[in-house]
């Protein structure tokens, strides 16, 4: 039985296929004639599937001349125009393109530090074995079976990392999954209802396996070449710990600890950028109170409820069940909810001001109320009134407008009393007058969508009497002051008033708020966590190279003690060095971040750019990271005993 119909099921669709809307149960499409004919929404959702040889751009042409070829033989100003046609596939990664470029990026930077600090562990090693390399060569190895011995090292190490890595996925993966978007259904997207979300397979491991492996055999490329070219009379003389590192052993292994450092200052910057972004967006205010707030959406049938009077007794019934409920305060409903102002775009021209060319009207996000709606959920009533009982079907039409509207088009004036039109100037929907203005509320927009001024809200009762009030989409907020209400409360309630009625979508509006930043909070997560790891990862470089350099250098140390050199100028020696690639990382990482950012700012407008608390920060701790790696190096070359180091001479 759906809505009171008998139906026989002939198809049953696979259980991943959800599509659209995350549904369960589909119905043949059948309107009415006179619907058709009457109707102002042209809003339907279709998926077309384009013949061999025809693209999306001909298709969407062939759409438009359709269209005016209807709009040429019956010139109704309701006609549509045309029809939006994306690729399904882009349909669901639209808005989330440029967020999932961004968490890519950031991972492609933590691995590239990775590799920086792979290259430089095998040419650190390769320094260190120099007279082995030159003993080889001298008793007949080759310059190919040196190479071939090294890559084959760099490969086994690469395949080890790798299997770590492929498990430490394996425990990671579920949490990272249940922290995402697509983590629920309350908050996941359209290609959850195909069954797109986030999972370890062979696809994945195989392509982790192959990039793993191009790396260490990529990487490990330039240490094996420099094993194989090792000079045999040289290497020979340098077997001893005393030799140091020759200048262009230090800068290129300085150039990897740079390159580690600039990635590691970039990521920072970017982190410490997206968590100023993320609080920002925690903290700007919903303009309204969503503390003890319970939502839920009903739909109201035609089948049960054939005329306006029928619907208003419905929900009129529904209010005063839920008011009588323990421990609740108030109970409201509005179309859309809250929490989704961009559903609805209202169309509209304020009297006395010109109409934008070419489209004709301004933007407003459109919200249906009942009387006492902005006092339930605390929106500030900032002038005028609210709806009230008496703006029934045969009153004037009357709306209550944001803060926004009112300042845009009336300032310094009032704006009670002033008139906006539904729809173009020319077109046949009606004038509104202006009883009231809210304060703004903070809206998810769709980008699509472009500049929308603000809110206006138009009264239920005589929406209804219309015929344009979006009864499929109805929100009961009902703030309760105690834990007593509950989902099975809320449906013996509704049962009362009418057993037509269904729950569905039941939220509290605290948790819809925390799940309406969903993305936002997984890119502030990942970002920091690849920002720490490269931190991580840049910090064990830079301590491998200075070590390194300590130990080769232990002679020079101890010539500098023998001769006065204190302990504290030994540290100061080393950190030096520290200190002249931390400069040069960071300012090379600046350059970058700059580069990157304005290529996320290209294609997601709200990221913002770096400050100087993002800059200051990141360099900060980019520094103290830099000196706990140059600590423990510096304390070796401090402890350096001269009668040691000179006696092995």
């Amino acid at each position: 039985m759906v809505d009171g119909q008998q139906r026989t099921i002939i198809g049953v669709m696979p259980k991943s296929f959800r599509h659209p809307y995350r549904a369960s149960l589909w119905l043949p499409l059948a309107l009415p004639a006179a619907d058709v004919a009457t109707a102002n929404n042209h809003y339907l959702y279709g998926v077309g599937r384009l013949r061999p040889g025809v693209t999306a751009a001909q298709a969407e042409a062939a759409v438009r001349r359709m269209c005016a070829a209807i709009n040429q033989s019956n010139p109704n100003p309701a006609n549509p125009r045309a029809a939006y046609l994306p690729r399904l596939r882009e349909s669901f990664v639209m808005d989330l393109r440029p967020k999932i470029l961004v968490i890519i990026g950031a991972a492609f930077c933590a691995f590239l530090i990775a590799a920086a600090n792979f290259a430089g562990l095998l040419l650190s090693r390769v320094v260190e074995r120099e007279g082995e390399f030159a003993l080889r060569t001298a008793l007949g190895a080759t310059r190919r079976r040196i190479v071939r011995q090294e890559l084959v090292q760099a490969l086994l190490l690469a395949v080890i990392g790798t299997a770590f890595g492929l498990l430490l996925a394996l425990w990671a993966t579920p949490a990272l999954v249940a922290m995402s978007p697509e983590g629920a259904d309350a908050t996941g997207s359209a290609m959850r209802e195909f069954d797109y979300t986030a999972r370890l397979d062979l696809p994945v491991f195989a392509f982790a396996a192959g990039v793993m492996a191009l790396t260490g055999l990529g990487f490990g490329l330039l240490p094996a070449a420099r094993a194989s070219r090792v000079d045999l009379r040289g290497a020979m003389s340098i077997v001893s710990r005393s030799a140091t590192l020759n200048r262009s052993t230090r800068r290129l292994l300085g150039s990897f600890v740079i390159v580690e450092l600039a990635i590691a200052a970039a990521l920072l910057t970017a982190s410490l950028t997206a968590t100023q972004f993320f609080w920002k967006l925690l903290d700007e205010p919903w303009g309204f109170e969503t503390k003890s707030r319970i939502a839920f959406n009903v739909t109201v049938p035609d089948q049960f409820f054939p005329t306006a009077k029928a619907k208003q007794n419905a929900l009129d019934a529904t209010l005063a069940q839920l008011r009588q409920l323990p421990g609740v305060t108030s109970a409201t409903l509005t179309s859309p909810s809250p929490m989704n102002a961009s559903w609805n775009l209202m169309p509209f021209n304020p009297e006395s001001a010109p109409a934008p060319e070419p489209r004709g009207y301004y933007f407003a996000y459109s919200r249906i109320a009942a009387p006492g709606y902005f006092k339930s959920i605390d929106q500030p009533l900032l002038q005028g009134r609210e709806f009230l009982e008496s703006d029934g079907p045969d009153a004037p039409l009357v709306c209550v407008v944001s803060n926004s509207v009112a300042r845009r088009f009336w300032p310094g004036q009032n704006p009670i009393g002033k008139r906006v039109k539904w729809g173009r100037l020319d077109g046949p929907r009606p004038w509104f007058t202006v009883v009231g203005v809210v304060g703004d509320m903070k809206a998810i927009a769709d980008p699509q969508d472009g500049e929308v001024v603000g809110m206006i809200a138009r009264p239920l009762i005589q929406m209804l009497e219309q015929g344009t009030a979006p009864l499929d989409d109805i929100t009961f907020v009902v703030h309760a002051s105690s834990k007593a209400v509950s989902e099975a409360s809320i449906r013996t309630a509704l049962a009362r008033a009418d057993v037509h009625l269904a729950v569905y979508n039941t939220v509290s509006l605290e948790d819809a708020a925390a799940q309406s930043r969903t993305t936002e909070r997984f890119i502030f997560v990942l970002l920091s966590a690849f920002g720490l790891l490269g931190l991580l990862l840049a910090a064990v470089g830079l301590y491998g190279l200075l070590s390194l350099q300590v130990a080769r250098r232990q002679r020079e140390f101890g010539i500098r003690s023998a001769f006065g050199a204190t302990a504290a100028q030994l540290i100061q020696l080393v950190a030096k060095q520290g200190a002249r690639l931390l400069v040069a990382g960071f300012v090379a990482g600046a350059l970058t971040t700059w580069a990157i950012f304005r290529l996320v700012q290209s294609q997601w407008a709200e990221m913002p750019t770096p400050n100087l608390f993002a800059w200051v920060g990141g360099g900060a701790v980019l520094a103290i990271a830099v000196a706990i790696a140059c600590l423990l190096p510096a304390r070796r070359a401090s402890r350096v005993d001269p009668i040691v180091v000179l006696r092995c001479e």
